[in-house]
């Protein structure tokens, strides 16, 4: 353009000094933008970091969202007459849809525009309403799908769409899905991870043994166990994870499948520990939850465990089934099927009819199910030192918790632990007997008992 005359050589001479001079400038504006450019990635990776949904974030909408609808329960006509037991694990029109829990974590909200989030999920689970009492095992089953769902709602890994889920919010829960998690390291190590208190190592390898961990681990609890756990087999894994679930004081115990991969044999024993845990409401062989307060004063154990073994819901003190009434033909089967049951229970107890058990406050007398065998067989279960009588407060304290526990006896614990410590004050210089104690259970305890027992 200069030499053919179109730009002058003074402007153009202008022109070069004005970009040598700005060259600096223009260097570093480049130089920014693409830093800008390149800190955008990790800015928008750090973002989605911080605003993803977390476990901590699960709970805190779950305890807002629980007062909520607790809230409206109670505020709609009839409410006031709505009583919750705060002690009991309580499922309220529960229900679970996963195109509506998509719709409720996408960015549209409660309601997105996507047609396929307001289409109902064909395997939705509920809505139903449950009472599961603390210190007992449950076992849920049914052909229906959804029961490991149900698992991880009551483990509060998952919120319902609808309905809530109320325990004790201090209970330490344990979710054991049917592929264990393990960590790298040793047996002893998995073994150790979560505990709240320190068990000296004899004893974490005897609740590891039985829960059926084999004797080449108990006898080397420091082996390596490789890459998640890739040098022990499947049962060897379930073994360590429940072990290590019941050495964790945890209250609440999950188990999604777990016991379905084992041997029946292996799940019964493991389910007889269970239970013999959730009834002394601990690890009778841990010394730090065999000793301190008493045992009517602990915190009581549960476990609900899914399976679809046949045989395995026997072990369970309640069993939940989760099945589809299809038309009003079966919910009049189910109907007549809960009438006969009723009917059974009138026949062994004519207390059990509801008219007489409102009408009737006369005092308690012994119930049916507090037989000899009853006694006889929790005697020597707990008489520990083998000598034909109970001369210890342990083991009475133990034999007086189970009886009670085995027929469901409506008695306060501090009322409890009052009669059994006054008992337990001369128990050495006068055990009992069966029969003496079977005496004293009548007059000292059953008095007690709600008259509507």
């Amino acid at each position: 353009m200069v030499i053919a005359g179109d730009f002058l050589p003074g402007n153009f001479m202008l022109l070069m000094g004005t970009a040598f001079k700005f060259d600096a400038v223009l260097s570093n504006l480049s130089t920014t933008i693409n830093t800008m450019m390149d800190g955008a990635v990790p800015i928008a990776r750090v973002s989605s970091l911080l605003n993803a949904t977390t476990r901590r974030k699960v709970l805190l909408f779950g305890g807002q969202r629980r007062k909520r609808v607790l809230g409206e329960i109670l505020n709609a006509p009839g409410g006031a007459d709505f009583e919750m037991d705060d002690t009991a694990i309580s499922f309220i029109n529960v229900c679970y849809d996963r195109n509506k829990d998509r719709a409720r974590h996408s960015p549209g909200g409660e309601s997105p525009l996507d047609p396929a989030f307001q289409e109902q999920d064909p395997s939705a689970l509920g809505p139903f309403t449950a009472i599961l009492p603390q210190g007992t095992t449950t076992a849920v089953t049914g052909s229906l799908k959804g029961k490991k769902t149900l698992l991880m709602l009551l483990g509060r890994f998952m919120l319902p769409t609808d309905g809530i889920i109320s325990y004790p919010d201090n209970l330490r829960v344990r979710f054991i899905h049917g592929e264990p998690m393990m960590l790298q390291g040793t047996v002893m190590d998995n073994l150790l991870f979560g505990n709240k208190k320190n068990h000296p190592e004899e004893e974490i390898i005897t609740v590891a043994s039985l829960c059926g961990l084999s004797k080449r681990l108990c006898l080397n609890p420091h082996t390596d166990i490789g890459d998640g756990g890739n040098k022990l087999s499947l049962t060897e894994k379930i073994s360590v994870c429940v072990a290590r679930a019941l050495l964790s004081s945890v209250d609440l115990l999950l188990l999604a499948g777990t016991l379905d991969v084992l041997t029946f044999a292996h799940a019964e024993d493991i389910l007889d520990l269970i239970g013999r845990w959730v009834h002394d409401r601990g690890m009778q062989c841990l010394s730090a939850e065999s000793t301190g307060p008493n045992v009517l004063l602990k915190k009581k154990k549960t476990c609900v465990y899914v399976t679809n073994t046949k045989g395995l819901d026997a072990k369970a003190d309640l069993v939940m089934k989760l099945v589809k009434l299809d038309d009003g033909a079966d919910l009049r089967a189910k109907d007549e099927e809960i009438r006969q049951l009723k009917a059974k229970l009138a026949a062994i107890d004519p207390q059990a009819n509801d008219s007489n058990r409102n009408n009737s406050r006369e005092p308690i007398t012994t119930p049916p199910v507090l037989n000899e065998h009853l006694i006889s067989d929790y005697f020597d279960r707990y008489d520990i030192n083998a000598n034909g009588v109970i001369d210890s407060q342990t083991e009475l304290e133990q034999l007086v918790t189970n009886i009670v526990f085995k027929i469901d006896l409506k008695i306060q614990n501090t009322t409890l632990v009052e009669v059994v410590a006054k008992r337990a004050e001369t128990i050495c210089d006068s055990p009992l007997t069966k029969e003496s104690f079977k005496v004293w259970f009548e007059n000292e305890l059953l008095p007690w008992a709600d008259p509507g027992y």
